[in-house]
């Protein structure tokens, strides 16, 4: 999972640093920055507290920091990733408005805001993976169609 991250994360600087101006950029950032930190959620509970654990390094406040970052990376990689992914699908499109996506900018991560009373974050966080079926599954389709019509409408010239 630090290799998730690793390379997520360069895509991430590397696409970024092509062209910040972009807006479809850095939608697609915000993808890559959900997957790098879904890496960096698994890798603190897969490799960076087992290795304090091995080596008899037990610190209080440093388990606590990790925790917490293992928290809020899984939150984030989880619930942001469906609706980063319909944005840059948008914007990338270049079939929308700019009224259109501004809108769809604050309606989106509505379900977002919901999600943090349903998730249950103790012991370790436990997505509500029954609410997500009604709001990130229809945001993921919604992406892939709308990525293959901009596919279509560019090769079919």
């Amino acid at each position: 999972m630090i290799a998730l991250f690793l390379i997520s994360a360069i895509f991430a600087i590397i696409s970024y640093r092509y062209d910040p101006n972009s807006l479809s950029i850095r939608w697609g950032v915000l993808v890559l920055v959900c997957a790098a930190l879904a890496g960096l959620s698994r890798a603190t509970i897969e490799s960076f507290l087992p290795t304090l654990d091995k080596f008899n390094m037990d610190f209080a406040l440093l388990d606590s920091l990790l925790y917490y970052l293992r928290i809020i990376t899984g939150f984030i990689s989880i619930y942001f990733f469906p609706y980063a992914l319909l944005m840059w699908a948008i914007t990338y499109s270049d079939k929308f408005t700019k009224r259109a996506i501004q809108i769809c900018m604050y309606l989106l991560p509505i379900p977002i805001v919901f999600m943090l009373r349903t998730t249950v974050y103790y012991p370790d966080i436990i997505p509500d993976f029954h609410s997500m079926l009604y709001w990130a599954v229809p945001y993921i389709i919604a992406a892939c169609l709308i990525h293959i019509y901009a596919w279509y409408l560019v090769y079919r010239k």
